[in-house]
């Protein structure tokens, strides 16, 4: 699988300054939630610094939050307007597609790197805005 997004000159920069601090990365990505301002207000309310980009005129505002080494998380629903951000954000690739899938439907977790120091703190913020639990 293979995701490029259209990116606009501050979004390339973006892009770039990830690569050059983390190496080739996920600089962001995107969580699908029952309802995305109420996730994008929770997180707030537990100190979650909010994410914001310029947009072009007709791109889809996502709502998201800063996560580990100042990435992007994204907050998706199932409503018209987040709906319609693959087709808006989107180019199709245009390359001839196989009739067999990969199988791949979902992933079981994301991995991050942080600092030895910062880990706490990671663990706290995933598991507080996220209401998850840590699994052994």
């Amino acid at each position: 699988m293979r995701i490029l997004p259209r990116a606009r000159s501050s979004e390339a920069s973006r892009i770039a300054s990830s690569f050059s601090a983390h190496g080739t990365n996920a600089y962001a990505f995107g969580m699908k939630v029952d309802d995305a301002q109420a996730a994008l207000s929770r997180a707030k309310r537990l100190g979650a610094v909010t994410f914001s980009e310029p947009r072009r005129e007709e791109g889809v505002t996502v709502p998201a939050i800063q996560g580990v080494g100042n990435s992007a998380i994204y907050f998706l629903d199932d409503s018209a307007v987040l709906a319609s951000v693959w087709d808006q954000e989107f180019v199709s690739a245009k390359i001839a597609r196989s009739s067999e899938t990969a199988g791949l439907t979902r992933i079981d977790h994301l991995a991050q790197t942080t600092r030895y120091d910062e880990m706490l703190t990671w663990l706290l913020f995933y598991t507080s805005i996220f209401d998850t639990k840590r699994t052994l």
